[in-house]
């Protein structure tokens, strides 16, 4: 079986996608990969350091109905 693990930010759509080979996919599989501190701290160190670029991106004015 293979994941897809997209990392995606909700304020400016920016998304990063990577490819697993994985063996389970159970929700203690992914919490152990989450918590896990080479994968599960990859994707939060992404998190953290395209929040604080993405925080200082002004977004376009978007008009509301």
């Amino acid at each position: 079986m293979v994941d897809l693990l997209v990392s995606l930010c909700s304020g400016c759509g920016y998304r990063e996608e990577e490819t697993r080979k994985s063996v389970y996919d159970t929700p203690e599989a992914r919490r152990s990969f989450l918590n896990d501190p080479y994968d599960g701290g990859k994707l939060k160190r992404w998190a953290q350091e395209h929040a604080e670029t993405c925080r200082a991106v002004a977004l376009p004015f978007q008009r509301t109905a």
